[in-house]
């Protein structure tokens, strides 16, 4: 138990961060998991669906740069300086190998960059989706509808902004994404049963 206490006290600052990445992860491959599964038990009617197969495209890419985020968010400073550098790294590790792997994506020097790339893809292919979901509804004929339609304003709004606020965490942008990201996955399927 002493042993347990005092590893404990020794690495808190990781402790959180680590419950938050899993937490984060598990959430993330249950949507994937439920993605997957209304895709193939859509086929072929989703296929023929123009604006709904658009929606389930832009959620897979959404739904896997949430996945490759999710082990991202464990940076601290994400001031301009760092994101530049990070993304200068990245470059080069591309230019001279031809090759990025998770492992270069993880690196502390270089994470500031990647995780506001995989953040902000996620994000704009939500912008996208809504778009989309703002033109199928776009006559609203209640007040309901009318509502409902204000609330797809407002969230592709708040995805408009992306990452690139000063002043917030990796995590609090992956929460707010991921809640989107849920919220228009919920469209879909209500869809399906239209």
């Amino acid at each position: 138990m002493a042993l347990r206490k005092r590893f404990h006290k020794k690495h808190d600052g990781k402790k959180e961060i680590y419950l938050w990445i899993i937490t984060g992860r598990y959430e993330i491959q249950l949507l994937l998991n439920d993605l997957y599964w209304f895709i193939k038990t859509s086929n072929p009617n989703l296929h023929r669906h123009k604006v709904r197969r658009r929606i389930a495209g832009l959620l897979i890419g959404a739904a896997f740069s949430m996945w490759r985020a999710v082990f991202l968010v464990d940076v601290d400073d994400r001031g301009w300086g760092n994101i530049l550098s990070g993304g200068e790294g990245f470059l080069k590790k591309v230019i001279e190998t031809n090759a990025i792997g998770f492992p270069d994506e993880h690196r502390v020097e270089q994470r500031t960059w990647v995780v506001g790339y995989y953040l902000n893809n996620a994000r704009f292919r939500g912008v996208f989706a809504i778009n989309e979901i703002e033109r199928e509804i776009s006559k609203p004929r209640n007040a309901e509808q009318k509502r409902r339609l204000a609330d797809w304003i407002a969230l592709r709004e708040k995805l408009e902004v992306g990452i690139s606020e000063e002043g917030r965490h990796p995590k609090e942008v992956w929460d707010e994404s991921f809640k989107g990201l849920k919220q228009i996955f919920a469209y879909l399927t209500e869809a399906r049963k239209r």
